[in-house]
């Protein structure tokens, strides 16, 4: 195996182009997704910053765009940038992949991931024309709904939730960019906010 070193950082030859990231401070530990095939999962220890693991995924399981931790119950998500796209589930506790779950041809391309934990919830903004959301239970890793937003508000890349106020908004790769607001309670589109060009 090859190893580089950068700063304190020790890593195995393949595990570049981080695209996406999640943190879990209670724990100490960052976790950075690539955007590789396979794809690859590296573990960092933030108080030393220290590569302290790696995981490769399946073989078919490549380009992580996204990611996000549920640490109520110990599991971390990456979303992928392919078609057909796949959230996949990986368990905290020893640093395990557990399974995958597929979704409609038309949900590729997972750039954007968010979770709420009041309704034990993860969603998935996909980069596609139209831009889908979908709501997946937690609890037992299903897809239990989704919409299509209207034409022009397409190619999804972000999402930040507001729980207490029961919205998630969602940014898109577009010119001018676009910022959709979505109700959480029934995954509703409510209005949108089109920026300057």
């Amino acid at each position: 195996t090859t190893f580089q070193k950068v700063g304190k950082v020790l890593g195995v030859s393949g595990e570049n182009k981080f695209t996406s990231a999640a943190i879990d401070p209670p724990s100490d530990f960052a976790y950075f997704g690539t955007y590789t095939l396979p794809g690859r999962v590296v573990k960092i220890r933030l108080s030393e910053f220290l590569r302290v693991d790696s995981i490769s995924l399946e073989s078919d399981e490549r380009d992580l765009r996204s990611a996000v931790i549920d640490p109520g119950r110990g599991f971390l998500f990456f979303g992928t940038d392919t078609f057909p796209g796949r959230v996949i589930r990986i368990r905290l506790s020893d640093f395990k992949r557990l399974d995958t779950i597929f979704l409609k041809a038309e949900e590729a391309y997972h750039n954007a991931l968010a979770i709420d934990k009041a309704r034990d919830s993860l969603y998935v903004g996909t980069r596609t024309w139209p831009s889908n959301i979908i709501r997946i239970r937690l609890s037992d890793f299903e897809r239990i709904s989704a919409i299509s937003l209207p034409p022009g508000e397409d190619y999804i890349k972000s999402v930040v939730i507001d729980p207490g106020r029961n919205f998630a908004y969602f940014g898109t790769d577009t010119s001018p960019g676009i910022i959709i607001r979505v109700r959480l309670s029934d995954l509703k589109r409510i209005d949108a906010i089109t920026l300057g060009p």
